[in-house]
């Protein structure tokens, strides 16, 4: 037999019983997540942008289907890409101390990245006249993380070519997706990450739906 006494949050306590060990627990697991989520607003932001640039998205896609598609198709590369570098990463030894939300709020980061970077080449084979054309100008959107700090810390680099590095938005996104992933401080990182390719994600798709309708009307 068991016997109830009230408990506080209005949940009684049975003794023995399951039922309240599980609610209380959720509620405890719950109430530290719900703190991760304010003390990391960067969270909350991506909770609204990635819906406003799926909406935007559709409101300018009609007509461009074929350019929707190949955006599609590379996100879902890039997806593979980063699914096979973590898994690269954790053979080799790399081991992140981040938790769940953080590297969900990372993957985020990565996903807006490719998505804004697939509609940058979709206005990019807009723009060619010919195949090795779009060929052409897509090698600019390879290697434009080279020049970041992907591969040395921003301090290291001297000059204007520092200056340069520190303030390109393919920098903002290292640091985020690093910061996360190592549990660090993320700073201002991840909302200037958000801000710069959520705008030009903002600005690649009409502009690239808009030629696409010109070109093939």
């Amino acid at each position: 037999m068991t016997t109830a006494t009230p408990e506080a949050g209005g949940i009684p306590r049975v003794q023995g019983s399951k039922v309240y060990w599980a609610i209380s627990d959720s509620m405890v697991i719950s109430g530290r997540y719900l703190k991760h989520i304010v003390r990391q607003p960067e969270e909350i932001f991506m909770a609204i942008m990635i819906p406003a640039m799926m909406l935007f998205l559709f409101r300018y896609m009609l007509g461009g289907s074929v350019v929707f598609g190949h955006v599609v198709a590379a996100m879902a590369r890039a997806v593979i890409g980063f699914v096979a570098l973590i898994g690269i990463g954790f053979a080799i030894g790399f081991r992140p101390s981040g938790d769940v939300l953080q590297w969900l709020a990372a993957f985020g980061v990565l996903v807006v990245f490719a998505f804004a970077v697939g509609w940058i080449a979709g206005l990019l084979g807009q723009i060619a006249k010919s195949t090795e054309g779009a060929s052409g100008l897509a090698m600019l959107v390879v290697f434009a993380p080279y020049a970041s700090n992907v591969f040395a810390p921003t301090e290291t680099i001297s000059g204007a070519l520092g200056t340069f590095v520190e303030y390109r938005p393919v920098t903002h996104v290292i640091d985020t997706v690093r910061a996360l992933l190592l549990d660090q401080p993320v700073g201002n990182s991840a909302w200037l990450a958000l801000l710069w390719w959520g705008g030009i994600a903002a600005v690649a798709i009409p502009l690239s739906s808009r030629l696409f309708r010109r070109r093939f009307a």
